[in-house]
């Protein structure tokens, strides 16, 4: 999927062009109207356009995002490739999966340094700031002291890797992975803590 054009802007078929003040609400606003949609930053412009892109220009600090989202208030995120909701209600992670099972997604897949810290710097960093920790889609699969990580995909999670905290994870009862944007790592923590909570569709 092609996710981002530094520098473009399309000037066919436009359905709307609005001033709005940020990507997010830019992203949200084309999930109801549109198939694709560019931001400029200077000056501060929203376009949502149609299935069919053609007439390219260029404009300085300009992205494009050519992909709305399925499931209803997800927005596309770019940093994930894909489209995200942060749900601002506490679940234990059991709970928070059924919840993204639900609207057809699942827990987020946080699997770069880059991803994680999205979390501080991206376009949805305002909302993931509003609380210390977030349900992601991490689990340990061994109910042992191995640390058996997986993403919700099957997919391992080192745990050598350079998104975990330097002590992390360091307790084998705490077998559910945590985002703490506050430190821009992954945590391990009991998965019966109630904790907001990410999902991605697939």
């Amino acid at each position: 999927m092609d996710t981002s054009e530094d520098n473009a802007i399309y000037s066919d078929h436009v359905l709307f062009t609005t001033e709005i003040e940020s990507v997010i609400n830019c992203a949200e606003l084309c999930t109801a109207k549109c198939s694709s949609f560019s931001y400029s930053y200077k000056p501060k412009e929203c376009r949502g356009y149609g299935d069919r892109l053609l007439g390219r220009l260029h404009r300085n600090a300009t992205f494009l995002w050519k992909r709305s989202c399925r499931a209803a208030k997800y927005t596309y995120d770019p940093a994930f490739g894909t489209c995200v909701r942060l749900f601002n209600i506490r679940k234990n992670w059991t709970m928070a999966s059924d919840v993204c099972t639900y609207d057809g997604t699942h827990l987020l897949i946080a699997d770069t340094i880059e991803k994680v810290q999205a979390s501080q710097n991206g376009v949805h960093s305002s909302k993931f700031l509003r609380a210390s920790r977030w349900w992601i889609g991490g689990y340990d699969y061994d109910e042992g002291s191995a640390n058996n990580f997986k993403w919700v995909n099957g997919v391992s999670i080192s745990v050598t890797s350079n998104i975990w905290y330097p002590t992390e994870p360091n307790d084998p009862s705490e077998r559910c992975v945590n985002l703490l944007p506050s430190s821009g790592y992954l945590h391990d923590l009991n998965c019966s803590e109630e904790e907001f909570f990410v999902c991605q569709e697939h």
